[in-house]
């Protein structure tokens, strides 16, 4: 094969036999599958290009599924133009035969690139189209997507800044087959990252989704089931050194309905850190704190902030390593939410026999309350002890 030229590496056959049997009512599933691939790739016309076949062959012993035949062609094309401007596209293409069905047939288009506006500044973008013929799908399904994006990131010595957008679309055929829904979103996001002083870290990022066209419901409420807008922030501080390692964050979520009225805020906070006493201890905690703001009722009319009770937990880790053949250790966690709060402990010995043989002896005791439902309290105690032989 010419120095320009090389096949991939992928092994070029392959195939798979499964063969299950369950209890009634579940159905005992016995299939095969063979699938062959090959291609090419090398350069051409001062680029890289990359050519790929594939048959994937499906037989179901059993008969419940009827056998399947699906053959993919994948090409891509990319070059550089200089050193600030690079380009890629690709096209596959997708046949699956069924016996006794009508085929389907799956085309994909993709183009990306990327440019080196300055130094310190670069821009991404990309285009996808996505065409679905289905023929074998009597109710409804998605025959068309697509999609757009740009990225621009700006770097400093010790922070990096960037802000995206997606633009996405889908023709939706309704379950009659009658009309065609085109729910479309746009989403953005932005991130800023970098060093505030010596090893402490801080990290900012949001991303909001905005639906800009529904689809039709054909419901018994016809009002949409899809959020209006759908939003995140977080702020996260991190950093250590070789003893010790510490970690802050607060995140906010929040989705709306404006059609059903239903508006979910979520807070979260967490904060937690670890520390190497020595060669041989070192532990861990953490908090978590989870707090809701819900507007909306169910049909019922009983508020949805009934169902979003606030949380609170706590986790305390303690490890102990005497040498590389012994060691114990031991974690506690407890949680509460709303009516319920629970208590874990786990204490656990490790001994390593020999080389080929390894003990491990784990006892854990937890406790589950529930102050609203008694019957779903409980108290149990976990003992497992494992004994591993390498061969």
């Amino acid at each position: 094969m010419p120095q320009d030229f090389q096949a991939p590496p992928d092994d070029p056959r392959r195939s798979e036999e499964h063969d299950r049997r369950y209890e009634a009512p579940l159905d005992p599933n016995h299939n095969r599958s063979r699938t062959v691939a090959g291609g090419v790739q090398g350069k051409a016309l001062g680029g890289q290009f990359a050519v790929t076949l594939a048959d994937r062959r499906t037989f179901d012993d059993t008969g419940a599924q009827p056998g399947t035949l699906q053959r993919r062609f994948d090409i891509s094309y990319g070059r550089n133009f200089g050193d600030t401007f690079d380009l890629e596209g690709s096209y596959g293409y997708t046949r699956i035969e069924q016996a006794g069905m009508p085929s389907s047939n799956l085309r994909s288009y993709a183009l990306a690139g990327g440019w080196e506006i300055g130094p310190s500044t670069s821009l991404q973008f990309n285009l996808g189209k996505q065409e679905l013929d289905l023929n074998s799908v009597l109710n409804a399904y998605v025959r068309r997507r697509f999609t757009s994006g740009a990225r621009i990131i700006q770097r400093w010595p010790n922070w990096a800044l960037q802000f995206g957008f997606r633009h996405r679309e889908s023709e939706r055929v309704r379950a009659d087959q009658s009309f065609v829904d085109v729910p479309k979103a746009n989403d953005f996001d932005a991130r800023l990252s970098g060093r505030l002083y010596g090893p402490v870290r801080l990290t900012l990022r949001g991303w909001w989704q905005d639906l800009r066209e529904t689809a039709n419901f054909q419901t018994d409420d016809p009002r949409q089931l899809l959020w209006d807008d759908k939003a995140l922030f977080q702020a996260k501080l991190d950093g250590g050194n070789e003893k010790l390692a510490a970690y802050g964050a607060y995140t906010y979520r929040f989705q709306r309905n404006s059609l059903r009225d239903v508006e979910i805020g979520w807070s979260n906070f967490v904060f937690g850190g670890s520390y190497v006493f020595n060669d041989q201890w070192s532990g861990f905690a953490e908090f978590s704190a989870d707090s809701y703001h819900v507007v909306g009722r169910a049909e019922t009319g009983q508020d949805l902030d009934f169902f979003f009770p606030d949380s609170r937990s706590v986790a305390l880790g303690l490890d102990w390593t005497k040498d590389a053949n012994f060691g114990a250790s031991a974690s506690f966690n407890h949680f509460e939410s709303g009516n319920v709060r629970g208590t874990q402990l786990t204490l656990s010995l490790r001994r390593r026999l020999s080389p080929d043989h390894d003990f491990e002896l784990i006892i854990a005791p937890w406790r589950h309350d529930d102050r609203l439902y008694d019957l779903s309290s409980y108290r149990t105690t976990f003992l497992s002890a494992r004994f591993t032989v390498r061969f």
